[in-house]
Formats: C-alpha cells, structure tokens, sequence
C-alpha cells in the first residue's frame, strides 16, 4: 500500500513539475514578444492607451532615398530644358505659403495628407493659419500660390520647378497604408496629386520640400512676401506662431530627410532642422506676418 501511495505521489509531482514548465515557457515566450516589439518599435502613452510604433528597415529605407534623387534629377534635367524652350514669355514660377484668409489675386492649393488614423495624435497647435486637422485626422495644409522671385523669411512650399540658391529641407512622409493624399486648388493645373512637382511628390506616401529663406541673400530692393495678403512660413520653434504635428505611419515606418543646397543633396539631418522636427513623427513650426513681434525677429535672422 505504501508503496502505491508513493508512486501516486511522485505522478502528481511529476504533472505538476511539467505544468510549472508549461507555465514558464508560455511566460517566457511572451517576454520574446515583448523584448521583440522593444526592439523594432516603442510604445508610446497616449489618451487612449498605449500605441506601438515600429520603424522600416534601412536598406528599404534607403531604396526610397535613392529612388527620390533620382527622379529628382531627372525632373531637374527636364526643367532646365523646359526654361531653355521657353525662356521668353513663360509664367514664373511659384512657391506655397501658408494661407492666412484670402489669397486675395493669387490661387490657393489645399494638400490633404492621410495621416494615421488609428489612436491618431496629428494635430494643429496655437496660430497657423487655415491649415487644419480634419474629422478623418487627416492634415488639410491650406496654401496661396506666390511668385518664388519675392524674399521669403522662412520656409515655403515647393510644388513647381523654380531656381534654388539656399538650403531644402525635403521630408518623407510615411503616411496611412491604404490611405490616400489629394489635392484641391482654383488653378485648373492643379486637380490631382500627379501634378505637384518641382522636389516634392504626392503618391500614397508625402515628400514635402521646403526651400528655407528663399532669395533673402540678394541685393537689390526685392520685397519680402506678397503685398496684399497675409501669410506663414516655416520657422525655428522660438519665432513660431504655431505648430503643425504629423503623426505618421505607426507601422514599419520609413520616414525620412535630407538638406539639399541648390540642386545638390547634401546630408541627413537628425532631430531638429530649421523648426522642423524630425523622428517616427513630424512637426513643422510656423510664423505668420500677423504675428509682428515674431515676423520681425524671424526677417532679421534672415538677412
């Protein structure tokens, strides 16, 4: 009898013994999981719980940047043949500012970039304008359409081919997988993402450029920014008005930047650049010439 007691006490210890281990292998394997997400993403806290944010690889990360300069290049090659054909009687070029009420004789280009949708944190802050957050938390950037010849205190908007003689930010948008970006403007030419040129591009992803204190080095009595209206640019965040936050792709997130110095790329910058702030996420800062105080110190940084 004894002897039956002690081996139905060694099967129960054994049975036990083997659940413990189940037990600690299924723990063990969620904290693989766990380690994993650590690894490849972070986990942001937000009003509505914790939000997961993963980032591409660098080689596809890289294939994307390659792929950018060359087109780039390629467009440059045709609009320097194109101003060659053209030189005499062709309309200027123009560059976006950010609108502020009416474009007044200029026409108005409105971007709809597809932000994430999912636990979304895009959002607009203090005063920029009439660029607005939709009820799909997509970002609505509102633009008047300029003459590039004027002097411009900031960053503006590049969607057609103009000359570059100062620094580009260009930074890539991982925008919502599925999602689509669309165009809205008076000017007939504008009436679908396909025409954006110049050294951004509008597909299912945003490459937005800023040319950054456009003509402000020249001699001569050029004025500063289109008389008759108001207007943004971008700005270092001390001189800002307000801020525009992207909250980008969650998922495998391939964002990216580069400084351009005329038509050469020139390095990656990392952080903040000029206002812009550069991670998983993006937030632009912009001044507005109704903001006086801080328009003022912004032109004389320029000069």
């Amino acid at each position: 009898m004894k002897e039956k007691l002690l081996i139905l006490g060694a099967m129960v210890a054994l049975c036990c013994s083997c659940a413990g281990n189940s037990v600690l292998l299924d723990t063990e394997s969620e904290l693989n999981g766990l380690n994993n997400e650590y690894e490849l993403g972070t986990l942001e806290v937000s009003d509505n719980g914790l939000k997961c944010e993963t980032l591409g690889d660098e080689d596809s990360i890289q294939v994307l940047k390659d792929n950018y300069i060359a087109e780039i290049m390629g467009r440059m090659e045709v609009a320097k043949e194109k101003v060659m054909r053209t030189a005499y009687g062709a309309t200027s070029p123009r560059v976006g500012v950010f609108r502020v009420g009416s474009c007044g004789n200029y026409k108005y280009l409105s971007i709809k970039i597809d932000c994430e949708n999912g636990n979304s944190k895009t959002s607009v802050s203090g005063n920029v304008g009439d660029t607005y957050v939709d009820g799909g938390d997509n970002m609505r950037l509102e633009f008047c359409m300029v003459d590039a010849g004027f002097r411009y205190p900031g960053g503006v908007f590049l969607f057609e081919d103009v000359p570059l003689e100062t620094m580009t930010l260009v930074r890539y948008h991982d925008t919502e997988d599925g999602g689509h970006n669309g165009v809205w403007s008076d000017d007939p030419n504008y009436y679908d993402v396909m025409h954006i040129s110049g050294m951004s591009k509008l597909d299912s992803n945003a490459t937005l450029a800023w040319n950054i204190n456009r003509n402000m080095t020249k001699w001569g009595n050029i004025p500063v920014g289109p008389a008759g209206i108001n207007y943004g640019v971008i700005a270092p965040a001390e001189m800002a008005s307000g801020n525009l936050y992207f909250d980008d792709e969650d998922h495998n997130n391939k964002n990216w930047a580069q400084v351009w110095l005329g038509p050469q790329n020139q390095y990656e910058p990392h952080g903040t650049y000029y206002g812009v702030q550069l991670d998983r996420n993006t937030r632009y800062h912009v001044c507005l010439n109704t903001d006086k105080t801080n328009f003022t110190k912004l032109v004389r940084s320029a000069i």
